[in-house]
């Protein structure tokens, strides 16, 4: 039979059990890192590739659920439903305290780890770039020419 204290079980009792990681589950809405497949900030959210690249990881990895930052506006987060809803993708309204210290407004995570190496959406589906207009090379009259 294993010795427990009796200080262990009234702390249990006072403060409830010890979360590992906490400073990490501050950070993702109460998720591990290892468990993240996208991460979104309120800033990325207005972009237009920001939906098409959830809506690539939802059809990538069906098993996955969505972690909505409850502390945001949830007008915001419309699109986002409706295609987690129409992927059979959960999703959950975080507001609790990890909710008003988490720099993300979206979180797509897995039930075990995972360990995808970058999460950011911004970095993982960048934004095409625009075609620059293509500069025409001006020819030079005839007097430059000759003269410069």
């Amino acid at each position: 039979m294993v010795n427990k204290d009796p200080n262990d079980y009234l702390q249990k009792g006072q403060y409830g059990t010890k979360q590992t990681l906490l400073s990490e589950r501050k950070e993702f809405l109460g998720s591990l890192r290892e468990r993240i497949y996208l991460t979104a900030t309120l800033d990325q959210l207005s972009t237009g590739n920001t939906l098409a690249a959830f809506t690539k990881e939802f059809q990538r990895h069906p098993d996955g659920s969505l972690l909505l930052n409850g502390a945001l506006d949830m007008s915001q987060f419309q699109p986002f439903i409706q295609a987690s809803k129409k992927a059979n993708i959960p999703f959950t309204l975080v507001a609790n305290e990890y909710a008003q210290t988490c720099p993300y407004a979206l979180v797509f995570t897995a039930s075990s780890d995972v360990n995808e190496s970058i999460i950011d959406v911004t970095e993982k589906y960048p934004l095409p770039k625009k075609d620059e207009p293509q500069q025409t090379k001006q020819k030079k009259s005839f007097f430059k020419r000759f003269f410069s």
